[in-house]
């Protein structure tokens, strides 16, 4: 299989406004997602992955 390096989606504004509403101390999910988003890039994964073959899933 092979990595097809995707950026991740952004988050659409509306979403990010309820969100931020619903929870202003923030989540644990979106904590985990602003502090993995920059740890972990599909790049990193590159050198696991065939440069041939299907695509694979993100590992993100």
């Amino acid at each position: 299989m092979s990595l097809k390096i995707q950026p991740l989606e952004l988050i659409p504004k509306e979403t990010v406004r309820v969100a931020h509403l619903a929870f202003p101390q923030g989540s644990v999910a979106m904590k985990l997602r602003d502090v993995f988003q920059q740890l972990y890039q599909d790049e990193s994964f590159q050198t696991l992955y065939s440069r041939r073959g299907p695509p694979a899933f993100s590992p993100l």
